[in-house]
């Protein structure tokens, strides 16, 4: 297979085509929200265009003696064809179908929503901190613990370590989302699709939020809004008719906690303006203040810029 950068897939999403497609408007396009240092700046996007990042998964050559590797397998191989297999589930429980899912399709959902944690740009970004500091603190070691320091100078030269160490966390990352235990954690929990008559969600770059709970049950919750009008919710067994009575509830923390996140980018089917100072009013009254460096004001982006 070509591995030549023409023929690669160069824009990676970390948050998929089809999850961003829900959130179109007539137009086809997403209200996009960054959260900079100045602000929160407003702009137009396709699903295509958003929630991507160059080569975001790939990892060259670990070692130069061994078989030449494909440096984007985990795009290809991986996130594509979970993606796909996701996509068909989400059009299912738009439908609220919950109880005709199959346990494949139950254990594929629950990989999917872990993979939308794990391959986050801010985790991603944290990962890569550690692969850069995993590598220092190995070319530190090999320097001082050998009596003669040419030869490992040598290795040092011809051996990227840091690329080593990069490949090293996102085998890792895929461990952690192909984890039986995890899986299993998830898919015992009961699964549950909240409907409402109008546009009540909005989402972001880190879409499933999660409350941990203790040992025995560390997930507590998974929530995951599907689009503006659906919201999944994984809740611990026997609980599931106390949050459907309170489901418009869920929906409103999962809102608050989207806006008030570390999320860079926030997603929405409509112009958020036309109904921030109705939530900015709501957080006042409950929280006494809502204040946030981040949402004091919003700039609009010129089409284009």
């Amino acid at each position: 297979m070509s591995t030549s950068r023409d023929a690669r897939p160069q824009s990676q999403h970390y948050v998929p085509v089809f999850y961003l497609k829900s959130w179109r408007d007539v137009d086809r396009e997403l209200w996009v929200y960054e959260r900079t240092e100045a602000g929160i700046v407003e702009s137009r996007s396709t699903p295509k265009k958003t929630g991507c990042h160059d080569w975001l998964y790939s990892f060259g050559q670990e070692l130069p003696w061994e078989p030449v590797i494909e440096p984007d397998v985990i795009e290809t191989k991986h996130f594509r064809k979970l993606d796909h297999a996701a996509s068909g589930i989400h059009r299912l429980l738009l439908t609220r179908a919950i109880r005709t899912m199959s346990n494949s399709q139950k254990k594929t959902w629950a990989r999917f929503a872990v993979s939308l944690v794990e391959r986050s740009l801010r985790r991603l970004k944290t990962n890569d901190q550690l692969a850069h500091d995993m590598a220092a603190n190995r070319i530190e070691f090999i320097r001082a613990n050998s009596g003669n320091p040419q030869p490992w100078d040598n290795y040092v030269k011809n051996v990227n370590l840091e690329q080593v160490a990069r490949a090293t966390v996102r085998r890792g990352m895929l461990q952690i989302i192909q984890s039986g235990e995890v899986r299993r954690a998830l898919c015992n929990k009961t699964w549950l699709v909240f409907g409402f008559d109008q546009d009540t969600l909005v989402t972001s770059d880190e879409p499933v939020q999660l409350n941990f709970g203790a040992k025995a049950d560390w997930i507590q919750t998974l929530s995951l809004a599907l689009d503006p009008r659906h919201l999944f919710m994984m809740v611990p067994k026997g609980t599931g008719e106390a949050v459907a009575n309170h489901s418009i509830d869920f929906a409103a923390a999962y809102v608050n906690a989207t806006m008030f996140s570390k999320a860079k980018y926030i997603y929405s089917h409509r112009k958020l303006g036309d109904w921030y100072p109705l939530l900015r009013d709501g957080l006042d009254k409950y929280f006494g203040t809502a204040q946030h460096p981040g949402f004091t004001h919003i700039t609009v982006k010129p089409p284009g810029a």
